[in-house]
């Protein structure tokens, strides 16, 4: 369980307001490069409050985010880092490169 810069949390919260809810995803890797790069993502969007990796295999990580702003400020902050979130057809999401 990481937590990021509070200071960070409390602008995203200014610019944004206080909408936060969580949103478990699926992140698919090629490589654990790809996987350090998705964390250290993680851990510098203000975006992102919090996250929990509940699954690690050579494929992937399923991850729960705590996320901070509405759907437009989170679609933002990843784009920042060029990764989306993609619904799948059973309503489930996958963070992938844009």
């Amino acid at each position: 369980h990481t937590n990021i810069n509070p200071g960070l949390r409390e602008r995203a919260n200014i610019i944004r307001g206080d909408n936060t809810r969580s949103l478990t995803v699926s992140v698919p890797v090629a490589s654990l490069a790809q996987w350090v790069d998705r964390l250290a993502a993680f851990d510098t969007l203000a975006v992102i409050d919090s996250y929990v990796v509940h699954k690690l295999d050579i494929s992937g990580g399923l991850v729960t985010l705590t996320v901070v702003g509405d759907n437009a400020a989170v679609e933002n902050g990843l784009a920042a880092q060029r990764l989306r979130l993609r619904q799948r057809d059973d309503g489930g999401f996958v963070l992938e490169p844009r």
